[in-house]
């Protein structure tokens, strides 16, 4: 345990990844749709070294970011993303997508386009110390450009923001104090200047911006619609014995759509 108080970063992507696995045992209609959701968040871990030292500089397994707590982080975060979202409706937003080729493509594109608009947003438009500016400000600006593509997701992005955020700054409300010295890692200058109950401004703004944008996109992506099964890509034939099928509430059936 010794060892482990050395390494606090560790232990708080540790305990999330614990939390985020509770929706994952008990929520049996949601469990694929959460396990893909952290799955396709784990990679943005590559931002990280974005982060440092300028927004921060915690202690790591390994001596660059991204490291294992870094990829931990995010495969939490975008399970607990889709949980919040879809928590006070979960019935209307089952689905089990098929990644295919649109999925591909849209996911590709926010890669290519997401890491060099970051990139030259922090050098030339910011100093690097606004590394947080950039990136919370890039998760708000495309989480309304997908709610403009599909504006019946916005309860979606609401619950996703609000409760993401308020349960990740009530997670760090109970892990701070176990940890006095971790708040060091946090530079100053990579703040607005002013901190919640004593936890920096950016560790609420960032969970509340990314738990926004993260379930908006994947419902736009993955084409997912409330109320249908996706058991085929979007835009795909259907094989021979798979359907798209649309549940309606109170109807106790489901109707094929063509």
């Amino acid at each position: 345990m010794s060892n482990l108080a050395t390494y606090p970063y560790l232990v708080s992507t540790l305990w999330l990844i614990a939390l985020a696995s509770l929706p994952v045992l008990f929520l049996p209609r949601q469990r694929y749709m959460l396990l893909l959701s952290g799955a396709l968040a784990t990679p943005l871990a590559v931002y990280a070294y974005q982060h440092t030292p300028w927004y921060w500089t915690p202690r790591r397994l390994s001596d660059v970011a991204p490291s294992i707590e870094d990829f931990l982080f995010m495969a939490s975060m975008g399970t607990l993303a889709w949980f919040w979202a879809v928590v006070l409706g979960a019935k209307r937003w089952q689905a089990r997508p098929v990644l295919g080729a649109r999925f591909a493509c849209i996911y590709g594109a926010a890669w290519l386009a997401g890491v060099p608009a970051s990139e030259i947003a922090r050098r030339w438009l910011f100093q690097p110390a606004d590394v947080m500016y950039v990136h919370v400000g890039m998760l708000l600006f495309f989480c309304v450009l997908l709610l403009w593509r599909r504006p019946d997701a916005w309860p979606l992005a609401v619950c996703g923001g609000l409760l993401n955020g308020l349960s990740y700054l009530t997670f760090l409300l109970i892990y701070f104090p176990m940890f006095p010295g971790y708040l060091d890692n946090w530079n100053p200058q990579g703040q607005l200047g002013w901190e919640v109950l004593g936890v920096p401004c950016f560790e609420i703004a960032w969970p509340a911006s990314f738990g926004a944008c993260w379930p908006v996109f994947l419902v736009y992506s993955l084409d997912i619609r409330r109320g249908r099964v996706c058991l085929v890509p979007a835009g795909a034939d259907s094989a021979p014995n798979a359907e798209l099928t649309l549940s309606r509430p109170g109807a106790g059936v489901h109707t094929p759509m063509a």
